[in-house]
């Protein structure tokens, strides 16, 4: 945890930076969530012993909290206007606050008795590995699929 913990702070600075450098925030939300999908399904799923689970925390860390530290960029990118921005950020934070609230509930339901070595996932934590591999590897898509929409598309619409 702790390991993790140091590769947040460091992907939240640093995703943050580059998203403040005008570097697109779609690229790099997609760069986060589809590093830490493939970090999930291969370093934790697959992991049988200590080594690759570091690696994983810091991967993991670096990228799925570097999303996080994108916040702002992300209201920039949905309006121009300050206030729809600030909205933007006060929305994605409440989401976050929900997911954090029922993590612990799925996660648990989740969870298999037995730990198998041999099984993905160790048997036990196999579930959970698809989940959270599957919930991030989806935001890539989904955040690809704004990224390439035809310009105007929304406002055509209204």
């Amino acid at each position: 945890m702790a390991i993790m913990s140091i590769a947040q702070v460091l992907g939240q600075f640093a995703f943050g930076y580059l998203s403040d450098k005008k570097i697109s925030v779609s690229t790099l939300a997609i760069t986060c969530s589809f590093s830490a999908s493939v970090a999930t399904f291969t370093l934790w799923g697959l992991a049988k012993s200590l080594g690759p689970l570091v690696v994983f925390s810091i991967l993991y860390g670096v990228f799925a909290y570097g999303f996080a530290g994108m916040r702002i960029a992300m209201g920039r990118a949905v309006s121009e206007d300050a206030s729809a921005a600030v909205a933007t950020y006060a929305i994605l934070v409440f989401v976050q606050g929900i997911g954090n609230i029922l993590a612990a509930p799925i996660s648990g339901a989740l969870l298999r008795g037995e730990v198998q070595r041999g099984e993905y996932g160790i048997a036990k934590y196999g579930p959970l590995t698809i989940l959270t591999g599957g919930c991030l590897g989806m935001s890539a898509v989904v955040v690809g699929m704004w990224h390439i929409r035809p310009k105007g598309f929304y406002r055509s619409r209204r």
